[in-house]
């Protein structure tokens, strides 16, 4: 996977242990043998704090609509008194 910087995000540095980092390996190596598809350790975790962070909301009934419709739990429509016209 190419790597693509992307708009509105910040580098964060995180030490890891080594026991997490050979797991991380492991799945990378068999993400990339079973979908034939490149990836990065960084596109990998990016993609499990997401998950894992998308669950704790929901548990937590902390969970917002992007979440919800990204796993397209949440099926809505705008109300009448928002407006469903023009934004300008």
């Amino acid at each position: 996977m190419p790597s693509k910087e992307q708009e509105s995000s910040s580098i964060l540095s995180v030490r890891l242990p080594d026991e997490l980092i050979q797991r991380l390996d492991r799945y990378l190596d068999w993400w990339e043998t079973s979908r034939r598809v490149k990836s990065s350790r960084n596109a990998v975790m990016r993609e499990a704090l997401s998950q894992w962070l998308d669950t704790q909301e929901h548990e937590a009934g902390l969970v917002h609509a992007p979440a919800l419709l990204r796993c397209r739990c949440l099926d809505f429509e705008i109300p009448e008194q928002f407006g469903s016209g023009d934004m300008g």
